[in-house]
């Protein structure tokens, strides 16, 4: 019986072109994996970024002579001089892990005052619920923007001090000394104010809470503002704002 190379020909091409559509797929869905990886891995670094300035602006709250102040530049984490005694709340300036280096953060202000921080950075995150104590405003946020890392003026840290950094003024500068220059997140120009609706509510009310005097109800008031911008942001009915 003579052979057929034409048709063994062609059963072997099948093969071969089976062969690669079935490593594309396998390596587009690799590649899937991998991005979403490294994107839930930036978002946990966010979430430990942000939430360690939070606490470093409420303990400079905290140790404020007198009336309660925040600070004014991120680099007063680094040092604050305001009491002979430095105290620092940061061993360095975190850089936010989804923006180009060298981009700086959003800052939330409360007049010429530094409240809190938040990403710059466009996207919606993927993890959307398990967040912690004062971030509900997190859950099923539309952007990055959305996870506001805000201090409530002393309603989240106990105890004096709240564990800051000791360093007598002797240290600065000395061999060995923790490096306090602030290289790896520049202050930004003032951030432009929002625009959209909701966020201008948030921003009024905001303003409106700092004014109470009493922490508790303080931190009621910012927490119900944040609820109500997520609500605003969905299109849900808004509860009242707790003042």
């Amino acid at each position: 019986m003579r052979p057929q190379p034409r048709r063994d020909a062609g059963f072997t091409y099948l093969a071969v072109l089976f062969m690669v559509v079935a490593m594309g797929i396998a390596l587009a869905a690799a590649g899937e994996v991998w991005r979403t990886t490294a994107q839930r891995e930036k978002e946990a670094q966010l979430l430990f970024a942000g939430r360690e300035y939070r606490e470093a602006i409420e303990r400079y709250f905290k140790n404020s002579s007198g009336v309660g102040e925040f600070p004014k530049s991120l680099d007063d984490l680094l040092l604050d001089r305001r009491q002979p005694q430095v105290r620092r709340y940061l061993r360095r300036l975190y850089p936010d892990p989804f923006a180009i280096v060298g981009e700086p953060w959003g800052l939330i202000k409360l007049g010429d005052r530094i409240t809190g921080v938040y990403s710059l950075a466009p996207g919606k995150p993927m993890r959307q619920t398990g967040f912690g104590k004062g971030e509900d405003a997190f859950a099923d946020a539309g952007s990055y923007s959305d996870w506001r890392f805000m201090s409530l003026g002393g309603a989240t840290t106990g105890g004096e001090g709240g564990g800051a950094i000791m360093a007598s003024p002797e240290m600065l500068g000395a061999p060995g000394a923790p490096e306090v220059t602030a290289v790896v997140v520049p202050e930004p120009p003032p951030p432009k104010r929002p625009t959209d609706r909701c966020s201008v509510q948030r921003e009024s009310e905001t303003a409106a809470c700092f004014g109470i005097a009493e922490v508790a109800k303080r931190f009621d008031c910012l927490r119900s503002a944040a609820l109500r911008q997520n609500a605003c942001n969905h299109g849900g009915n808004m509860p009242p704002l707790k003042q």
